[in-house]
């Protein structure tokens, strides 16, 4: 193990267990590993608010039936009727083991976990959790919520806590007709951000598994103007957009000069309302998008030239 990861294992071994021996007794080493992650997403503007709320609801046989350790509700919009609702649920389940910082999660032990916060978001979808103790007012609150709102979120996250190593792909699931994205986050991608110190998460976008046929989205590369950039003209499909909005919500416009105006403004909501309800007609209704990325990739299909992949796309500018 190198160096570098090795000395930021000891560091995070050693903040985790300050926060709990800062709480005094009763506090969770579970708990606290959560809380620190939460920090984590708080500074790189991932699931902003978020907090922890640990419960484990036990099954016949003595083991786990469903398990959660924090969410957050966020992006709440009014649709035509003024009814509120919540764009984006992220749920937290953590695997934490006290003994290592080091170990490599099995597949078995991953998909376990993953069942558990399944079962719960099922179940609180079709409110059928209706036995929580009353001293659990804020896990009742949640679950209320999730059953009110039902298939009107746009998006469910699961951030997956792991204080081990996992290579696990991401997976989407879904759940009672809901799409759930599945976050990993394992000691090794907290090391990266760690490491780069970076205010967001790089966002990487592979046109292929979001265009038709898997072949990637056409463009024009535009003669070189300056050798700092390369510059790139394409038609993106409203449901390509609306896809990508779906799974990446506002991270897509953390370099957006309007995103520092929230959603209330006129015009981020009138571009929010027309990628969420009629993506169709995003290209009559707006002029269209700047977007940058830190590399591009092509390929030639029948011998036109399409994007394949972007690192660190952000959509900047959009009338």
């Amino acid at each position: 193990m190198e160096k570098a990861l090795q000395n930021y294992i000891e560091e995070l071994k050693s903040d985790v267990a300050s926060l709990v021996y800062s709480d005094g007794e009763g506090a969770s080493f579970e708990d606290k590993f959560t809380e620190y992650c939460i920090e984590v997403f708080e500074s790189i503007g991932k699931s902003e608010g978020a907090r922890v709320l640990s419960y484990i609801h036990p099954n016949s046989q003595g083991g786990i039936d469903w398990k959660i350790n924090g969410y957050c509700l966020k992006d709440q919009f009014k649709d035509e009727n003024n009814k509120s609702y919540f764009e984006t649920l992220d749920l937290f389940i953590t695997c934490f083991k006290n003994e290592s910082y080091e170990y490599n999660i099995l597949k078995d032990e991953y998909t376990k976990s993953l069942n558990q916060i399944k079962r719960f978001i099922n179940s609180s979808l079709k409110r059928h959790i209706n036995y929580i103790d009353h001293s659990h007012t804020e896990l009742n609150e949640l679950i209320k919520i999730i059953g009110k709102q039902g298939k009107d979120f746009d998006r469910i996250n699961v951030y997956f806590l792991i204080n081990g190593f996992s290579n696990h792909e991401k997976e989407k699931l879904e759940i009672n007709d809901v799409d759930v994205f599945v976050h990993t986050w394992d000691v090794a991608r907290l090391f990266k951000i760690n490491e780069t110190n970076s205010v967001h998460e790089p966002i990487e976008i592979e046109f292929e598994k979001f265009t038709e046929e898997g072949k990637g989205l056409q463009c024009l590369q535009v003669p070189s103007i300056d050798e700092m950039y390369d510059c790139y003209l394409a038609i993106v499909p409203g449901e390509v957009l609306a896809n990508l909005y779906k799974e990446f919500s506002n991270e897509l416009l953390e370099s957006n000069v309007r995103a520092f105006l929230g959603q209330a403004g006129k015009f981020n909501k009138g571009i929010r309302d027309t990628i969420r309800t009629k993506p169709q007609m995003f290209l009559p209704y707006n002029n269209g998008i700047t977007a940058t990325a830190e590399s591009v990739e092509t390929k030639s299909v029948d011998g036109q030239m399409v994007i394949t992949r972007l690192n660190d796309f952000q959509i900047v500018n959009g009338n």
